[in-house]
């Protein structure tokens, strides 16, 4: 009678499914130790020490190592693994100050000049058609730039009522300079506001941590992982670098494998925390939430420091023949991709998640506009200050 110990309550469908390509004659079971690595006490743990204490004849699947493949046996592996990190969703876009990048420092300078040079334009237009002193041209200049401003952002001229445009909004030359003004206006707006939606306003999502290093700008994050797994072996790596601090904050956070839909999951949404796991698995616990919740807000992200493959250990000792017999129901299993049928309706389910999932839609907040805010603010200090110049030369003319 061969017992196994299953890493994945997933895995139990697996092996019923197929136990005759595999074995005959074993009883199986899903427990909840995770794969299994050298605890403080220098003795295995997890499957891994199940194995080696003789509780199981066979176990998995597991990631392969050279420090577990010296105490155990692996058959042919089943699949292909890394390690991702589990979190929530983000804004992709958070600076205030966003919307000034949508154009190069080229482009924003051609736009002043261009600004400059159309109201000097309709300056010597008006100081052609009008009687007007100095003083008065000047100031003309200056509403003339105010209007091809304005007119940027899709608002008119001033009525051809006001002084500065009765005696010109008639001249050919100035309606042929404010036509080609607006047809450029029409074309910069459309190109400004393609960019805007494409790229910048779409309140595109992203996850919270694709990197390790992220985790060092959130210490108040919970960063874990399972008790006696893999990414603990893998992550020790950590150790006497720069992000020996996460792996410190791993150690304080480790839980103990879920048989069902994991809780954490909730706060890893919400963004208070992060796990780290294997792909693979990831993707099914996702997948398995999102069909049964429709909660869609957790995505992985893999990181370049831990993969390697998973497969089937058995305990030192197991006959040669049985190995042989277990290697050739594998690559019978994988050539049948079983594995993947077996957890292709979970893993799909997280892929539509991830590539379908709708854009959040909520309204511009005061971060979102604190660039615009602060724009206003020192428009309205430098106003201040302005006036009370003027306020005090006013006073020492009526003194003098």
């Amino acid at each position: 009678m061969l017992e196994a110990v299953l890493e994945e309550q997933k895995t139990v469908e697996e092996l019923r499914f197929c136990s005759p390509i595999l074995f005959t004659n074993f009883t199986y079971q899903y427990d909840a130790p995770y794969g299994g690595f050298i605890g403080p006490d220098g003795k295995w743990n997890g499957i891994v020490g199940d194995m080696i204490n003789n509780v199981t004849d066979l176990g998995g699947p597991i990631f392969i190592n050279e420090a577990r493949a010296s105490v155990v046996d692996f058959a042919f592996p089943v699949d292909f693994s890394q390690l991702v990190i589990i979190s929530g969703l983000v804004p992709a876009h958070k600076d205030p100050f966003l919307i000034f990048g949508v154009f190069s420092l080229t482009i924003w300078l051609l736009i002043f000049l261009a600004v400059f040079l159309s109201a000097i334009t309709a300056c010597l237009i008006y100081s052609l058609s009008s009687s007007s002193t100095e003083n008065k041209i000047l100031k003309a200049l200056f509403r003339y730039m105010w209007e091809f401003q304005t007119a940027l952002i899709g608002k008119g001229f001033a009525s051809n009522s006001r002084w500065f445009m009765r005696d010109i909004w008639a001249d050919g030359s100035f309606r042929s300079l404010q036509s080609f003004w607006f047809l450029g206006c029409l074309v910069l707006m459309y190109v400004f506001q393609g960019t805007i939606m494409s790229t910048y306003a779409a309140n595109r999502l992203k996850p919270q941590f694709e990197d390790l290093e992220d985790f060092l700008n959130h210490p108040s994050v919970i960063v874990g992982t399972y008790e006696n797994s893999y990414p603990v072996m893998c992550l020790e790596k950590l150790v006497n670098t720069r992000l020996e601090s996460v792996f410190e904050r791993i150690k304080r956070n480790l839980i103990k494998m879920d048989t069902g839909i994991p809780p954490w999951l909730d706060a890893v949404e919400e963004g208070r925390a992060a796990y780290i796991t294997d792909g693979l698995y990831a993707k099914f616990m996702i997948g398995e939430r999102f069909k049964k919740t429709g909660k869609c807000n957790v995505r992985v992200s893999t990181f370049d420091l831990c993969s390697g493959y998973i497969g089937l250990a058995c305990r030192k000792g197991v006959t040669k023949r049985f190995l042989r017999k277990l290697d050739d129901g594998i690559l019978r299993f994988n050539e049948g991709k079983l594995a993947k049928r077996q957890m292709l309706e979970s893993v799909l389910f997280y892929e539509i998640c991830s590539q379908n999932v709708e854009n959040a839609v909520k309204p511009l907040d005061l971060t979102d506009l604190l660039g615009a805010f602060t724009v206003f603010g020192t428009g309205i200090c430098v106003s201040l200050i302005y006036f009370m110049i003027e306020l005090l030369m006013s006073y020492g003319n009526i003194k003098g």
